[in-house]
């Protein structure tokens, strides 16, 4: 028991050293409605410093269907509303088209993180709870440009969301 309890706290230990750790080839389970992901692997996972709209819960399905997804865990602990849920980057890959072709044809695949994508389209906001993470600055210019466009909920919410 001992020995298990030693193994434990070296495991938190190592995680808490090391800023990210990516792992590639899951499959998401399923999407509750609060977001909340739940793996192949039983794992549950929620998406790192933003909120998600009604609208990005019913895009999720379509943006994962794929299938594999990469995920990397974010150096942020998880929040107390969000259980055991761990705070990740989720990457998929997704087909890029050609839009001169007939038929719109595939051309290859690029990875997008679908943290940003979910920015860049109004479907998400920045956490207000979560005030620094390794991709705080970075969301936060897509998130001011999708506001300056009127993407998605920017089309219709001012300053309800923080920036």
């Amino acid at each position: 028991m001992r020995n298990l309890r030693v193994i434990s706290m070296l495991s938190v230990v190592l995680l808490l050293c090391v800023p990210s750790f990516v792992f590639g080839g899951e499959k998401i389970r399923h999407i509750r409605d609060d977001g909340i992901m739940v793996l192949d692997s039983g794992k549950k996972v929620t998406f790192a410093g933003i909120q998600l709209s009604k609208e990005a819960l019913r895009m999720l399905p379509a943006i994962l269907a794929e299938g594999n997804i990469e995920v990397e865990i974010a150096k942020l602990k998880p929040k107390p509303d969000r259980g055991e849920a761990q705070p990740v980057y989720l990457f998929v890959k997704m087909k890029e088209l050609d839009w001169n072709v007939p038929g719109n044809s595939a051309v290859g695949q690029r990875k997008v993180m679908v943290n940003e994508l979910l920015l860049k389209t109004g479907a998400a906001w920045l956490d207000p709870q979560i005030t620094d993470f390794k991709e705080k600055n970075k969301f936060a210019e897509i998130q001011n440009q999708a506001r300056t466009e009127g993407q998605g909920i920017w089309s219709y919410v001012e300053d309800r969301f923080p920036s």
